[in-house]
């Protein structure tokens, strides 16, 4: 027999179920809800559909759902996942072994996946024996195995059920993505010598653009079932009320426990405070300068860099925006560009230029050609929102100044922050080649190269140490005849000014 010429009894299995669950509440298991008998007999009628007859497997191959926290998911989907390796419709060839496949989040919501399983199976009398992240069924050639949400993990194995677990809190490691969509991409093509094998998608919403709310919003069509509740509706042990009095934010309790996804994309500055940066004129005195930049490979994004100075009532005025893109940056090289930013970092009085790890061994050699230093920040996710946060603060309280320019103004008014799972944020900057300059700007102010705590009546100025403190000083304390200025380098290495009060 194949997988192909096997069929499927969609009636018998769902008794079989029904029974299960006897066996499991007389050994202390919660009993299924109405709404999960209901909706789990709606899929496995529709995995059954009309597609037996013509001998091609299952009709529905996707179960999507969308239920609150502490709904049940997680003991259900243990249920159907034992019940569809003892009774399902699957076949392995000699030497093979099926696999039942829970993705997670993280290595400790899966073993609690196979803690659950394994309780189940002691209830039901069945054999098994456990290995590290898997438990096979003593002579059955089905296991169940637990995988984390990563493209390697999911690949080179014979899926005859694939379940995602709390799909829409997944993070890469590497970006903090939600890998969802390449996860499970990647781990369909293991199901295709098993044609009655399917999916299940399952969590408490968190956005509502991410992949698991694309696939819901789709709702039932010819390849998957969709199915939502509440908390209280999955699980009438608990009341609306409850889920109430546990969480008093409208925002998470929505998310949480109603299942209703929430805004977690936004625009990372607020257009109140950033608009008015834009043609503002500083009011303190200019002083020191800097510049700093967004670099490109010159193979498509542009090469971009802002420059400007710093005043003595503390703001950053940004008064030049360029860069390169297009056919001109197809028709320039690099030591064309860093010439370039070096002549203009020479004329606003910095001998140090600021970018990102991109292009960095090359552009600190080219610059040094030039006589100026080039400093780079490595961007993470902690560096990239001090930096935004910084940034945030010097718009909201007038502290920043920006030349008028159309790229500029559209890469900050449309750039995003995305709220991830985790609490943490990620700004999509990609593309945003200007923007990403001032941010890379704003690590340079974070760590204390181009930062200003000063007023005109006295403080403390400090200086990028590729810069001279005399000529800085001079700047910025020509009006200042009383007291002598003070000269001195931080625990940091960074050289200061103190101003006389």
């Amino acid at each position: 027999m194949t997988p192909r010429t096997k069929t499927f009894d969609a009636e018998a299995f769902i008794k079989r179920l029904d029974a299960m669950d006897v066996v499991l509440v007389q050994h202390g298991f919660h009993d299924a809800s109405p709404w999960w008998r209901k909706e789990r007999a709606r899929f496995i009628r529709a995995l059954k559909g009309r597609r037996d007859e013509r001998g091609r497997g299952a009709a529905v191959r996707r179960w999507v759902l969308r239920v609150g926290r502490r709904g049940g998911k997680s003991s259900m989907l243990a249920r159907i996942a034992v019940a569809w390796a003892l009774w399902g419709t699957w076949f392995v060839p000699t030497g093979d072994i099926a696999v039942v496949g829970f993705i997670s989040k993280d290595r400790d919501e899966a073993s609690a996946r196979l803690r659950t399983i394994a309780a189940i199976l002691d209830a039901l009398g069945v054999a098994y024996e456990p290995r590290g992240d898997e438990i096979e069924l003593v002579g059955k050639g089905v296991c169940f195995r637990v995988l984390t949400c990563t493209v390697a993990g999911v690949v080179g194995a014979t899926l005859i059920l694939l379940i995602g677990d709390e799909m829409a809190h997944w993070e890469s490691r590497e970006d903090r993505a939600n890998p969802a969509d390449r996860v499970m991409g990647a781990s369909r093509p293991a199901m295709a010598t098993q044609p009655w094998a399917f999916e299940i998608d399952s969590t408490a919403p968190w956005g509502a653009d991410d992949y698991h709310s694309t696939l819901f919003n789709a709702g039932d069509n010819g390849t998957q079932i969709v199915s939502h509740a509440a908390t209280w509706t999955a699980n009438p042990s608990i009341s609306e009320q409850d889920t109430h009095d546990l969480e008093q934010d409208p925002k998470l309790w929505s998310m949480n426990y109603a299942a209703i996804p929430g805004v977690t994309l936004t625009l990372a500055f607020d257009p109140a405070d950033l608009v008015p940066c834009f043609g503002r004129a500083a009011r303190g005195r200019l002083g020191a300068g800097f510049v700093a930049t967004d670099a490109s490979s010159l193979r498509g994004d542009a090469f971009a860099y802002i420059a400007g100075r710093v005043s003595t009532a503390g703001e950053l005025v940004v008064d030049e925006v360029d860069g390169w893109d297009g056919d001109e940056l197809r028709g320039v090289e690099m030591d064309e560009i860093v010439e370039r930013i070096s002549a203009r970092a020479k004329d606003w009085g910095a001998n140090e230029v600021f970018g990102d790890q991109r292009e960095e061994a090359s552009l600190r050699a080219l610059f040094a050609n030039e006589g100026v230093r080039f400093t780079s920040y490595a961007w993470t996710e902690q560096s990239k929102d001090d930096a935004v946060m910084r940034l945030r603060r010097l718009m909201r309280e007038g502290m920043l100044c920006l030349v008028e320019h159309p790229t500029l103004r559209r890469e900050l008014t449309t750039m995003k922050a995305r709220l991830l799972p985790s609490g943490r944020t990620r700004y999509e900057t990609n593309g945003l080649d200007f923007a990403s300059a001032l941010i890379t700007l704003a690590h340079g102010i974070v760590a204390g190269r181009v930062e200003f705590e000063s007023s005109e009546g006295g403080g403390l100025i400090s200086i990028s140490s590729g810069r001279d403190p005399q000529r800085v000083a001079g700047v910025y304390a020509g009006g200042h005849r009383r007291g002598r200025l003070q000269f001195f380098t931080d625990t940091d290495g960074i050289r200061k000014v103190r101003l006389p009060s």
